[in-house]
């Protein structure tokens, strides 16, 4: 596997991650999981998908001019 094979794959991994995340909260009751989550959690978790689809994104424009 070449290194950008490798980041796609943690990528997608990650991204796999999040959304089962997502799923589990949108399972439980929106004040169950407010009440679980602390808001700078919630912050943080979702500074890091931001950074992550930028980095997906600022990946995939590369293999397209590849």
């Amino acid at each position: 596997m070449t290194s950008y094979e490798t980041q796609l794959k943690n990528l997608e991994e990650e991204r796999d991650r999040f959304r089962r995340e997502l799923n589990k909260y949108k399972r439980s009751s929106r004040e169950k999981v407010l009440q679980d989550l602390d808001e700078s959690q919630l912050t943080k978790v979702l500074r890091e998908k931001e950074d992550l689809q930028l980095l997906l994104n600022k990946f995939e424009r590369h293999m397209a001019e590849v």
